[in-house]
């Protein structure tokens, strides 16, 4: 389950390069692409509930 988590990755990562001195390219573009499917995901999110709000009409409208 933690690996679903971008950090779970970086960290054993980082523990690959520190105790056996190499740098693990799977662990990497896991992270990286975990890090570029949930910033995806968070922005598809957000756009989604501006349109719910303005729909609704719960934005303020603050023009002059």
């Amino acid at each position: 389950m933690t690996w679903l988590l971008p950090p779970a990755s970086v960290f054993e990562g980082m523990r690959a390069v520190m105790f056996d001195g190499v740098f693990r390219w799977d662990l990497f573009w896991r992270a990286a692409g975990l890090n570029a499917l949930y910033f995806t995901a968070g922005i598809a999110f957000f756009l989604h509930m501006v349109r719910v709000a303005r729909r609704r009409g719960l934005l303020l409208s603050m023009g002059e």
